[in-house]
Formats: C-alpha cells, sequence, structure tokens
C-alpha cells in the first residue's frame, strides 16, 4: 500500500476484496491507466443539515462492496485526489469495489464545528448515499486518504 493513511483495516485482511471478481466487473470507462476520469460522476451530499459536500461515485457492477474514501486537504493535487489516492481508488474499482471518494476539505476549517460541518455527519451522509442505492451498510468501507 502506498503512504497515504488507511484506516479500514478489512481493506487489506478482506478475501472478498483481495480475490479477483468471478464476474467481469464494468466501471464504465472510470479508470485509464490508474487515473480515474472524474467527468460525470460529481454527487452532492447533504445529510444531516451539513451543506453541500462533494463526492464522485465510481459504481460498478454488479454491485457487491462499496468504500468511501475520504479526502482530506493533504491528498489534494491541482483540484483532485492524488495519484496515490487515485491508484487506491482504481486497485478497487479493478477489484469490483464500488468507491465513493468524499471531499473532507469542508471539514478542516476552525468554523467548520460551529455549522455542524464535522467529518462524522459527511461521513454518515456519504454512507446514506450508498444505502440509498443499494449498498448494505455492513458492505461499506470507510478508508481515509491523508
Amino acid at each position: 500500500m502506498s503512504t497515504h493513511a488507511i484506516s479500514s483495516p478489512r481493506i487489506a485482511t478482506s478475501p472478498r476484496r483481495n480475490a479477483a471478481p468471478d464476474t467481469p466487473v464494468r466501471a464504465g470507462g472510470a479508470v485509464r491507466e490508474g487515473v480515474l476520469d472524474f467527468a460525470g460522476r460529481s454527487v452532492q451530499l447533504d445529510g444531516g443539515g451539513i451543506g453541500c459536500t462533494t463526492g464522485w461515485y465510481f459504481g460498478v457492477t454488479p454491485r457487491r462492496d462499496a468504500t468511501v474514501l475520504a479526502v482530506s486537504a493533504r491528498a489534494w493535487r491541482a483540484g483532485e485526489p492524488d495519484a496515490p489516492t487515485q491508484a487506491h481508488a482504481a486497485e478497487l474499482i479493478r477489484r469490483g469495489v464500488s468507491v465513493l471518494i468524499v471531499d473532507l476539505r469542508r471539514t478542516e476549517f476552525p468554523w467548520s464545528a460551529w455549522i455542524g460541518c464535522t467529518r462524522e455527519r459527511v461521513m454518515e451522509a456519504a454512507i446514506g448515499y450508498l444505502e440509498d442505492r443499494g449498498y448494505d451498510v455492513d458492505s461499506i468501507d470507510v478508508a481515509h486518504a491523508a
């Protein structure tokens, strides 16, 4: 794994996530040579009064598992997640795991807590977004890229 922080131990240890998919994975041209294609994948997460938070959803079929990649300010370059974060997401997509990348930069300001835009609430909104798309809560992992 790369040097960015990964907080979910299940990503590295789950046999379902590490095995090659049994059926072909379709992600609709989401990945080209380890770089993600963000065009048309932007979603607005608005849950629990946090205001709009941007995310990018890379759904694969057939739907099995999903991972939320929470990206903080240190893992951004030129307006998009940095190369290690994109490579991590691309590998998950290749293995048949849907990925929701969430921009956490808004939660890092001192005033964020005052308006209720905390990391926890943003992550709840992200998990809620995936639940609305039919994913089971038990099949959703959260990883942080710092």
